[in-house]
């Protein structure tokens, strides 16, 4: 008989604890919107009782207690998002709610030791309506967004009041069920836990296969989605087609046929300070005269503006394509990947924006336009043109090449240092960037090996390189 009354107590107790886990996710399920959150709600309810009685624990309040202490508890799980009490937080759903659990048992443990536990259990029971009905009047004024102390001390006190007169009633109307009156029914009530948990633990496992193939489609849904946003995206991070402000190409063209000329009879130093206006215009920061006037009068903006505004917008463009990545990185990288290095041989020197919007260009645009987009986030570069006959393995006439360095900055690098001669006060501290060549950001580019004294040293001749830093022309 002991060993059947242990295996009675150990079964009352597994009731218990499966009805209080099922009477939690049912009131869960159910404030979730979904009726049968009710029936699991029920069932949990009536194992908890079978198991109650099963236990030999007196004291029907106690009852009324433990199961309050677990709709509690689930509420709390359930408005989760809306719970501000940080010791709560800090302890987490699942720990939260298996303390809960253990607090139940607790309760049923104190209720079968002490035949007179009804005081007690009414005294707990009006306890948890207390930190019940609290908890559901501050999840309550959180989803209605009442934020203001007064509301949410008014909605606690009334909701509190009202869940401890719903218990004082039932607790009274109910009586004090006595051990004698049910212990002739204990095998009625074995049988007929047994018959709900195998019913309930059915339709578990039915709603569970539902919601796991559910659970399946989803995945495969959001993993499909995903492949077609990245390939979307690569579409349009590949592809794009950015438009040349209304205006600007004729504007460009006028200065090309006309303005060019006045630079060109200087040579190869006369072309590199056309470069840098180049730079310069579409910065903002140099006119040329009658023809930006005659853009202003016909397009009715200045066209400094308007260049100034496509250069803020790009780079912001390009910040998007290169997250978490170093500014001069970005930029680099954007030329690099993203223009296409083509060769002309008709002298047609292509404005930073013309560059950046069509996606191809010779070395010199190249160069014109990285120079472009890293004065405008506060870089200082130099254009540089290297004419030099004597390397001939790069065409009959030598090694014409138009390259822009970048002065040494709080970023790192791989590749050799050089010195502008032209600009002796700043030392060895420039870093050849050259998209043209194709190499990675602060390395050296291939060119580059033929100048190489040592690996820490180049040197190109002075005779075969002119230099002009960006800066703004009077």
């Amino acid at each position: 008989m002991a060993l059947m009354d242990h295996f009675g107590f150990v079964w009352s107790v597994f009731l218990i604890m499966v009805g209080l886990i099922f009477a939690a996710s049912g009131f869960g399920v159910f404030v979730a919107g979904r009726l049968d959150g009710f029936v699991i709600l029920t069932f949990g309810l009536a194992m908890l009782w079978v198991g109650w009685i099963m236990s030999g624990a007196k004291g029907f309040p106690c009852a009324i207690a433990a199961v309050l202490n677990i709709i509690d508890a689930a509420s709390t799980v359930a408005f989760w998002n809306l719970e501000v009490n940080p010791i709560v937080l800090a302890i987490g759903p699942a720990l939260f709610m298996i303390s809960k659990i253990v607090a139940s048992l607790a309760i049923m443990i104190f209720a079968k030791i002490h035949s007179g536990s009804k005081k007690e259990g009414i005294a707990l029971s009006i306890a948890f309506a207390l930190v019940f009905g609290w908890n559901i009047s501050q999840h309550l004024s959180m989803y209605l967004g009442l934020k203001t102390f007064v509301y949410g001390v008014l909605l606690g006190t009334l909701f509190s009041f009202l869940a401890s007169a719903v218990v004082l009633y039932f607790t009274f109307a109910g009586g004090y069920i006595k051990k004698e009156t049910v212990r002739p029914m204990k095998n009625k009530f074995l049988a007929a836990g047994l018959i709900a948990l195998l019913a309930l633990s059915s339709y578990l496992a039915w709603e569970y296969h539902a919601l796991n193939n559910y659970n399946i489609e989803l995945i495969d849904a959001y993993n499909k989605l995903s492949l077609e946003y990245q390939k979307k995206y690569d579409e349009a991070k590949y592809n794009l087609t950015l438009l040349v402000p209304v205006g600007l190409d004729e504007h460009y063209e006028k200065i090309r046929a006309f303005e060019k000329y006045r630079f060109i009879g200087e040579g190869d130093s006369g072309l590199l300070l056309f470069y840098v206006t180049q730079v310069l215009h579409d910065l903002g920061e140099y006119n040329y005269g009658y023809y930006c006037i005659e853009f202003n009068h016909t397009h009715a903006m200045p066209c400094n503006r308007l260049t100034k505004d496509f250069i803020i917008d790009f780079i912001d463009y390009v910040n998007m394509s290169y997250p978490d990545v170093v500014r001069i990185r970005q930029l680099y990288n954007w030329v690099n990947d993203f223009v296409v290095n083509i060769n002309d041989t008709d002298g047609f020197e292509r404005f930073p924006i013309e560059t950046l919007a069509n996606r191809y260009g010779d070395d010199k645009d190249q160069a014109i336009a990285l120079s472009c987009l890293l004065e405008s986030c506060g870089y200082e570069t130099a254009l540089c043109l290297i004419h030099d006959e004597n390397l001939t393995k790069y065409g009959e006439e030598g090694f014409h090449h138009v390259f822009c360095a970048v002065k040494k900055g709080n970023f790192e690098y791989d590749g050799t240092l050089i010195q502008l001669y032209k600009y002796p006060e700043y030392g060895s501290n420039w870093l050849v960037l050259d998209p043209a060549f194709n190499h990675k950001f602060g390395s050296d580019p291939e060119w580059m090996n033929n100048y190489h004294v040592n690996n820490e040293t180049v040197i190109i001749p002075q005779t075969a390189l002119d230099i002009l830093m960006v800066d703004p022309i009077e």
